[in-house]
């Protein structure tokens, strides 16, 4: 389910806008013709990209799910991975749009480690349901 106002943190990328609530237990598993329980002992709040990702995929705990984030990332986003470092005295000698790109790119692959870095602390620190509404 998708909630406008959620002003948490994403709990397995630690996007600072989590817009959706993930289902730890994929709902499709639990009941098939039952209403959608969004109580909190049964979500945790997710952005959109890793609720995607997860889709319906029988992963049973918050630690299980982020390592199956943690691969798929790097799977998805692996030629921007690969982009090489860029020093800031290699950056000064280009100009224009070339600039503008790699700086972006460069962004984006600073954020998409952060991240696969993120994923792997919560699949290591294997946190429950409870810790993450705590931590919030």
């Amino acid at each position: 389910m998708t909630r406008s106002k959620l002003i948490y943190p994403c709990s397995y990328c630690n996007y600072p806008f989590a817009d959706t609530l993930d289902h730890v237990i994929p709902h499709s598993y639990t009941s098939v013709h039952d209403k959608r329980n969004y109580d909190r002992s049964k979500v945790v709040p997710c952005c959109k990209e890793c609720n995607t990702m997860l889709g319906n995929k029988m992963y049973n705990t918050i630690s299980e799910r982020a390592a199956y984030l943690h691969i798929r990332y790097k799977q998805r986003y692996k030629k921007l991975l690969s982009l090489p470092d860029w020093s800031k005295k290699e950056l000064k000698q280009i100009k224009g749009n070339l600039k503008k790109k790699i700086i972006f790119n460069l962004n984006n692959k600073e954020k998409i480690e952060l991240k696969i870095e993120y994923c792997s602390l919560v699949r290591d620190l294997e946190p429950s349901i409870e810790d993450i509404w705590e931590r919030l």
